[in-house]
C-alpha cells in the first residue's frame, strides 16, 4: 500500500482488500483456490496489502491441500467409471461444466434484472 496514494481509486480499493482479508482472510483464501485466476488475484492482493505470512502460509496450506486432494479424487474416481469409454467422461465433464457455466449466467441475468426493482422500490 505504500505506492497508492491517498485518496485515489487504487488506494481505496487496497484499504478495502485489506479489511476484507483481515475479516474474511481464511475463507477467501480457501474459496478463491477453487477459482481459476481468483488464486492469483488474492495472491497478489495479500502482498500488496501486507497479508501476515503466518497466517497466508497457514490458510494457503489447508487451501493447497484440500485442493490437491480434491482434484485426485475426482481423477481417480473419473478414471474409474470410464475406463472403458473415456469420450463419455469427456462428454460428462463438458456437459457438467457448460450446466454450472449456463446456471451462472441466469442467476447473474434473474439478479440484474432484479436490481433495477429493488432500486425503484
Amino acid at each position: 500500500m505504500r505506492n497508492a496514494t491517498p485518496g485515489t481509486r487504487r488506494a481505496k480499493g487496497l484499504t478495502r482488500a485489506g479489511k476484507l482479508l483481515g475479516e474474511r482472510g481464511g475463507s477467501i483464501l480457501i474459496i478463491c483456490r477453487y477459482i481459476p485466476g481468483a488464486r492469483t488475484a488474492v495472491t497478489l492482493t495479500a502482498g500488496a496489502v501486507r497479508y501476515p505470512l503466518r497466517s497466508f502460509t497457514f490458510f494457503d496450506s489447508i487451501a493447497a491441500f484440500s485442493w490437491a486432494t480434491y482434484s485426485a479424487l475426482i481423477g481417480y474416481l473419473g478414471g474409474e467409471a470410464f475406463e472403458g469409454d473415456p469420450l463419455k467422461g469427456l462428454a460428462l465433464g463438458l456437459g457438467l461444466a457448460l450446466t454450472v457455466t449456463f446456471g451462472v449466467e441466469v442467476v447473474r441475468q434473474l439478479r440484474r434484472r432484479a436490481a433495477p426493482e429493488k432500486a425503484a422500490a
